[in-house]
């Protein structure tokens, strides 16, 4: 028997190990299982410190395929990507590195230009280029809306809300559509095909008001306790909803928008649109502020033919409003006209109205001879001549080549000067008239100055921008200097009389658009200019 202990005791040792023995720990536990197949989006960390808005009904219904849009599969560092974030007192930011930097709607749009220049296509007449959104939900609606309008100028169509679905606490990728055909026309229509399975939200103070966009078949009002009664009327409506737009009170948060999406997500609506439309009219119990008419310059002359004419946002817009700009400019058919084109690598040629053809100069003293002859009579009481000057600059033509243009100008007693410039809306030439001082400044005037420097070449250079406003001096630095500039005009105390420009002789002609849309709400009744 004592022979037998010692392989029982073996044979045990074995099967103890075999097992794992009594002190092993216990299997990993399976992991979870995913409630969802749609496609996620990694923020990158860039969603960190957001409430983002939940659209977890709407993405449980889309993957039953009830007719909601899928999420869209992409990444923060996509080259046709801008990473935006809003935050919940309204701000906007761009992304800088890890994280994101304040910027105004205005430096926003400069660059989101030039993205979507990068990324045009021309079977679809619009740009794709993306902007992707990351808003946090107590962030304001109208935001949104002002977003939506910018794109819609800049022919941006795609606009990539995060959301979170909390199935798999897991972030998505919601399109929002941005009907960028609207910029051709001078009200917001939609053809009748567009317009029937388009089915209009407006929420209000008193409840909510939910029908067709044509007018046409069910319609839904109701009261302070509408969402349990609209939610059993939805059925009237899914069959024919595909496209939804959501028209919500001023005060509304992000939050408040997902919600309402939510409740309407069985309909089966691909196309979620925030109705930006919204914003240019007024509540029936506000007054209607007139809106100045701004003249449109038809191209006869061919005076834009193969160059980037450098384009204009919030400066029409603000002059729109008669906000101490000046109009559009108009030519004057009663008087002598020569016509200027500068290319960007600074090439001049002009054109008079019965010219046939246009006159190629090998350099500005060739300009300056076209000037001469065509100056005509110097009026004796005023001592200048009556020529006006329409003059079309490349965006990428040299700052100081324009700076030569206006010396040339003065030496021959020439100060009507109109530069051809692209309004976004429409889009539209419009011309801005820059006429030349005929004074010196008076000491009494309220004086603003803007100075821009640039360290290294213009593709990296390093800005700052100086301004002096209310006798005060600040300084940015960075390309986001368009921002500051934008911020600093809302908290001006008076509207200047003159603004003086300067610039690096070597910059673009662009950045003179770039400045002047930051500056557009200043009021300035005047421009001059140094560099």
């Amino acid at each position: 028997m004592t022979r037998r202990l010692p392989l029982i005791a073996a044979v045990l040792a074995l099967l103890l190990s075999a097992c794992g023995g009594g002190n092993a720990a216990p299997p990993a536990p399976a992991p979870s299982q995913r409630q969802s197949r749609l496609v996620s989006f990694d923020s990158a960390g860039l969603a960190q410190g957001l409430a983002i808005p939940d659209f977890t009904r709407y993405w449980t219904l889309a993957e039953q395929r009830n007719g909601n849009v899928f999420p869209v599969k992409a990444r923060t560092d996509d080259p046709e990507v801008m990473c935006l974030r809003l935050d919940k007192v309204g701000k906007f930011g761009t992304r800088a590195g890890t994280g994101f930097q304040e910027a105004s709607l205005t430096s926003i749009s400069a660059a989101l230009e030039t993205l979507s220049r990068a990324h045009w296509n021309d079977d679809i007449q619009a740009s794709s280029a993306a902007v992707l959104l990351f808003a946090d939900g107590g962030a304001p609606w109208v935001a949104l809306l002002q977003l939506c309008r910018e794109l819609v100028d800049l022919r941006v169509r795609n606009l990539w809300l995060v959301t979170s679905d909390q199935r798999d606490e897991v972030l998505r990728l919601l399109p929002l559509l941005v009907d960028t055909s609207q910029v051709f026309k001078e009200w917001y229509t939609l053809e009748p095909e567009e317009a029937a399975p388009t089915v209009h939200f407006a929420r209000g103070p008193q409840g909510v008001d939910f029908g067709w966009f044509d007018g046409k078949g069910e319609r839904f009002s109701g009261g302070s306790d509408w969402r349990a009664a609209l939610e059993q009327e939805l059925t009237k409506f899914a069959k024919r909803a595909q496209r939804v737009q959501f028209h919500l009170p001023d005060e509304s948060t992000m939050a408040e928008f997902a919600a309402d999406a939510n409740l309407l997500a069985p309909l089966g609506y691909a196309a979620i649109e925030p109705f930006w439309p919204a914003l240019d009219r007024p509540e029936s119990s506000a007054p209607t502020e007139p809106r100045r008419e701004l003249a449109v310059f038809k191209d006869t002359l061919e005076l834009t033919s193969n160059l980037n004419v450098p384009t204009l946002s919030d400066y029409w817009r603000a002059s729109a409003a008669d906000h101490g700009l000046a109009a559009a400019g108009a030519v004057d058919e009663t008087a002598p006209l020569l016509a200027v084109r500068v290319t960007a690598d600074g090439g001049f040629a002009s054109r008079t109205r019965d010219a046939p053809t246009w006159s190629q100069h090998a350099d500005d003293l060739g300009l300056l001879e076209a000037l001469q002859r065509n100056a005509g009579e110097i009026d004796f009481d005023t001592g200048l001549s009556e020529l006006q000057i329409l003059l079309c600059m490349d965006r990428a033509a040299a700052w100081e080549t324009f700076l030569g243009v206006l010396e040339i100008l003065k030496s021959v007693r020439c100060h009507r000067l109109l530069v051809v410039t692209n309004d976004v809306v429409g889009p539209t030439l419009r011309l801005l008239n820059l006429n030349l001082p005929l004074d010196a400044l008076d000491p009494g005037m309220n004086v603003a100055a803007v100075r821009i420097e640039r360290t290294g070449p213009v593709a990296d250079g390093l800005y700052k921008a100086t301004m002096t406003l209310d006798k005060t001096e600040r300084q940015a630095s960075g390309v986001n200097y368009p921002s500051s500039l934008a911020h600093w005009v809302t908290e001006r105390k008076a509207e200047p009389d003159v603004l003086l420009l300067q610039l690096p002789r070597d910059e673009p002609f662009e950045t003179l658009f770039t400045v002047l849309n930051s500056l557009a709400w200043l009021g300035m009744h005047g421009i001059r200019f140094g560099g």
